[in-house]
């Protein structure tokens, strides 16, 4: 009998420890709890005031609800700014500044945006590899194993109840990316990953709440789109989205006639978005969840974050010490939003700017380049002066190399009646998108239908333009790998057939090419006016 109770011992204590647990749990969940879900995304590099009055809304609501703040990020936040490309390439000796950014704040777990792997292995780990929290992506895969390269979920337990938060990012990441930054990895598209994951976490987790955090836009019409996840996966309660720079809020009913709210915080921490997550308890059922939502609007807040100020202003300095260096002299002042009027100096600079730097690749005479196509990377201006290194990383904050496309005169045209089939007096509009081409004489009525709004007459040289010929196209390799869907929704290009026409790219940024060419040579931004719009946008 004594040799039983020694060999029942263990599985008592076990099983006491159990019970323990269980009542310890349940006991917690007999209280409802509210909850404050906070969202930044797509930072893209900024670090000055907006984001020290993001940590100082962040600090005061901290205060208010303690343990139950979940602070979530979005992604893409490594490309886009002067600040964060001294700390990518110049200042790699210390901590990177986004992991100094992510360690001082709450942040509850760190979504991978499609942005984030521009820059390479060797600056993402710098910040991933060494941050206190989860970062999450489901859908990036080892190409091999098929298993996750990073955390798919996190779980986080507020008082005695779980929360699951699953991370997933726009597949189309794998088209945007060369090669060598993706070698080994594939992406899964997100309603697959979705769903996936999220019947994977309800079976093993249970867990009382599931948030998405997704790194993908939200639209009805794209079926890896936080919208479409909300309305086909059901199981989600929130889901706190970015990638496409629109701060909005959105309702979704789903399958099962649940509710999914929906929050996306745009872009440069201009809001934060929020959520209010109430959890009740119900008895013999799953608790009830209310959530409500709300966009702050960060330049209608006060007061900066004394803290995040002492930490980045030695920072700020040394950067700034960086990119004030001359490149070159400017005549003339330009601006970005120009471009949706028409010809203007900005899309010139660019035009001319691309065609040298094919010429540094090899394509003169019988080879070279016939057309170019661009678009602004953001809405800037360039002022008449010095031009410094700053200026050029705002020019191009992203890190795109300059790619030579094969199309023909039928696919340039395709392209072109894709790109003015969007509304240029749309505010939501992004000014990336929006190219212009040049190297032929064409013309705009956008009173047309669709294909039949662009008239190409002839190459800008005067010779004549053939839909059948095939012409050689560069542009940046962002556009060139199917980014924005030019090629894909307007050409109606496969990932293969992308991969089939780009013949060469560039090995070096565009903003490096373009500071090499002037720091030696004036800049001409004369306007060429290769095309015109019939109807002038308003």
């Amino acid at each position: 009998m004594k040799i039983f109770l020694q060999l029942c011992i263990p599985f008592m204590k076990r099983a006491f420890f159990i019970i323990l647990s269980v009542l310890i749990m349940a006991s917690c969940r007999q209280e409802p709890v509210t909850l404050c879900v906070l969202e930044t995304t797509d930072l893209h590099g900024e670090v000055g005031a907006p984001m020290s009055k993001v940590a100082e809304y962040i600090r005061v609501a901290y205060k208010e609800y303690g343990d139950n703040l979940i602070l979530l990020d979005g992604g893409d936040n490594f490309q886009g700014s002067p600040e964060v490309f001294y700390s990518n390439y110049v200042d790699t000796l210390n901590p990177h500044i986004y992991r100094q950014i992510f360690n001082m704040l709450p942040y509850s777990a760190i979504a991978v945006g499609n942005h984030d792997f521009e820059v390479g292995r060797k600056v993402y780990e710098r910040v991933y590899g060494k941050i206190k929290v989860p970062v999450l992506c489901a859908n990036i895969v080892y190409t091999k194993s098929k298993k996750p390269c990073f955390q798919p979920y996190a779980i986080i337990r507020k008082k005695g109840y779980k929360i699951a938060i699953l991370g997933l990012v726009t597949p189309y990441a794998l088209n945007w990316l060369p090669a060598n930054l993706r070698k080994g990895m594939s992406f899964v598209s997100i309603d697959e990953s979705a769903e996936k994951w999220v019947d994977h976490i309800q079976k093993r987790e249970r867990p009382d709440l599931i948030i998405g955090l997704f790194h993908t836009g939200n639209g009805k019409t794209n079926i890896d789109s936080a919208s479409w996840e909300a309305e086909n996966i059901p199981g989600i309660d929130l889901i706190c989205c970015g990638h496409i720079h629109n701060a909005n809020l959105e309702q979704i009913i789903d399958r099962g006639g649940d509710t999914t709210k929906i929050i996306n915080a745009g872009s440069k921490a201009e809001y934060i978005a929020k959520a209010i997550v109430s959890i009740t308890p119900v008895d013999g059922a799953a608790p009830k969840i209310d959530i409500s939502t709300e966009l702050i609007k960060t330049d209608t807040l006060s007061r900066r974050n004394r803290e995040y100020d002492e930490m980045i202003i030695p920072f700020m300095e040394k950067a700034k010490a960086y990119y004030d260096v001359p490149v070159c002299e400017f005549d003339t002042t330009i601006y970005s939003k120009d471009a949706l009027k028409g010809p203007c100096g900005w899309t010139d600079f660019l035009h001319k700017s691309y065609k040298k730097i094919t010429r540094t690749m090899g394509y003169t005479g019988s080879r070279e380049v016939g057309v170019t196509i661009v678009a602004p990377s953001s809405e800037a201006v360039l002022h008449k002066g010095q031009l410094t290194i700053r200026d050029f990383i705002m020019l191009y904050p992203h890190e795109d190399k300059l790619s030579i496309v094969e199309m023909t005169g039928l696919e340039i045209k395709d392209y072109l009646e894709y790109v003015y089939s969007r509304p240029t007096d749309n505010p939501n509009m992004p000014i990336y998108e929006f190219d212009s081409a040049s190297g032929v004489d064409y013309s705009v009525d956008t009173t047309q239908s669709y294909g039949n709004r662009v008239t190409i007459y002839s190459m800008y040289s005067g010779n004549k333009f053939y839909p059948d010929r095939r012409y050689l196209v560069a542009m940046n390799s962002f556009r060139a790998a199917g980014g924005g869907g030019h090629l894909g929704y307007g050409l109606g290009w496969n990932p293969e057939k992308i991969k089939a026409r780009i013949l060469n790219e560039s090995s070096r940024s565009i903003r490096a090419m373009m500071m090499d060419i002037y720091s030696s040579e004036p800049i001409d931004v004369t306007p060429e006016a290769t095309w015109k719009f019939e109807q002038q946008p308003e």
